[in-house]
């Protein structure tokens, strides 16, 4: 990976893993666009974003959605 990709990534990851972005757009995301999100923020070693990102994604979702029942996990924590 290039040092110009590499740095635009790691500021993508400082910008991204704030709690309250994730609070404030995960619920609006479809899950697809969630695992997106998910998947650069574990890629990029931001495993505690990536839950948080879920979670909040999660906390929209209904019955039969993707992540319907990592919510109920989440719950019963």
């Amino acid at each position: 990976m290039s040092e110009r990709i590499a740095e635009a990534a790691r500021a993508w990851a400082k910008t991204w893993s704030a709690w309250d972005l994730a609070g404030d757009v995960g619920e609006g995301l479809t899950c697809s666009e969630a695992d997106a999100v998910v998947g650069l923020l574990r890629a990029l070693g931001e495993d505690q974003a990536a839950d948080n990102w879920l979670a909040a994604h999660a906390a929209g979702d209904d019955g039969g959605d993707a992540h319907y029942r990592y919510q109920e996990r989440r719950d019963g924590e």
